[in-house]
């Protein structure tokens, strides 16, 4: 190999140089358009991930205002059941009064036939046990009407033969005024 050679082989050519330096310059400019892109881009995200970032501080805050109203209606509910516990029992002690005192009321209607563990229960037995009541006594009635024997004591035979003769005496005067035998 020549010097001049060596030379070529180990430096660029003149050409070499300014299509590398072209090289530099183009890829220069896309790398400073690709660098511009991308800061855009990460700009674009930041501003993204701020949004976000507001966006679920306040949807946690909505969820735990939303946990606080669920601890305060499931205490409500509590209570209401509790209430409604108190409530039940109060209405089944009042029922059972109430009954009691249909029963004292009515003494005609057998106390078998007013039941109920509701107050509109036991009017309903009473009701029905008046109309029970009410037709044994139409029914006693009707029998009485058909079976009714005249009233006073019926006319009776007088046994003449085991009287006095006072007795005699006053049987015939009896008689005579009667306008009889």
């Amino acid at each position: 190999m020549t010097p001049q050679n060596e030379q070529t082989q180990d430096e660029p050519t003149q050409d070499q140089t300014e299509a590398t330096q072209d090289i530099v310059v183009d890829n220069k400019g896309a790398v400073t358009d690709r660098v511009s892109d991308l800061e855009a881009q990460l700009e674009t995200e930041r501003r993204r991930l701020a949004d976000a970032t507001v966006e679920l501080t306040s949807k946690d805050e909505e969820i735990e205002s939303l946990h606080v109203r669920v601890v305060d209606l499931q205490s409500n509910l509590d209570a209401t059941q509790e209430n409604m516990v108190t409530l039940n029992t109060a209405v089944g002690d009042a029922a059972g009064k109430y009954l009691a005192a249909q029963r004292a009321l009515h003494p005609e209607v057998p106390s078998a036939l007013i039941t109920g563990a509701t107050i509109a229960e036991v009017d309903e037995s009473v009701k029905a046990g008046l109309q029970v009541v009410e037709a044994v006594r139409s029914t006693l009635a009707a029998e009485a009407k058909q079976n009714r024997v005249p009233a006073g004591a019926p006319t009776r035979e007088v046994n003449i033969d085991a009287l006095s003769p006072d007795e005699k005496i006053k049987l015939g005067l009896t008689q005579q005024r009667e306008g009889g035998n």
